[in-house]
């Protein structure tokens, strides 16, 4: 498993790298809560470590705001457990995002942002919900950007879906509430 996040780390770099010219990198941490209000039947719980790099895009400018690409190679875990409808489980998830991130204008210090994003995702076992191995992964997220000591302190509230695509099964999918903590420099 460990491979297949490096293979995954090493090309979403390799693709940022050859789109910016100036970058940020980013470490982050987030607490997932799946909810079967949200539509998922396998409540699940987990966390999700990321590294990511972003740049200032142009060509996502929207509206008149300005947007980075962010680009997040992630590993995730998550567990169902006894109480839950697919009973005891863990599962390894292994991803890469793309994500453009819109600021508000005219921000001195704190920028709030909006973000959305898709991604492809590979994960270790096929739960009630999933039903196949690669998924696709579109996110809407909120959050907050505050100046910290030469860096840059990231506070986000994501929506994260994880699905099919319709490819494969019942394709039910996953859908989980992420609070989101990360630095940037």
């Amino acid at each position: 498993m460990l491979p297949r996040f490096a293979a995954i780390v090493l090309l979403t770099i390799a693709a940022s790298m050859s789109l910016a010219q100036s970058h940020k990198w980013s470490v982050s941490a987030s607490a997932l809560f799946g909810q079967d209000w949200l539509g998922s039947e396998d409540t699940r719980r987990g966390g999700l470590y990321a590294v990511s790099m972003s740049h200032r895009e142009p060509r996502l400018h929207f509206l008149g705001y300005d947007a980075d690409l962010d680009v997040e190679a992630y590993y995730m875990f998550t567990k169902g457990g006894s109480d839950f409808v697919a009973g005891p489980n863990s599962s390894h998830h292994y991803g890469a995002l793309f994500v453009g991130r819109y600021f508000q204008k005219y921000a001195k210090s704190a920028r709030a942002f909006v973000e959305a994003g898709w991604g492809l995702q590979y994960t270790n076992r096929l739960t009630h919900d999933i039903d196949s191995l690669w998924n696709s992964t579109p996110m809407l997220g909120i959050g907050i950007i505050v100046p910290f000591d030469q860096r840059e302190l990231m506070l986000s509230f994501r929506y994260f879906h994880i699905s099919n695509a319709g490819t494969a099964g019942g394709n039910e999918g996953l859908n989980f509430l992420q609070v989101r903590v990360g630095l940037r420099f």
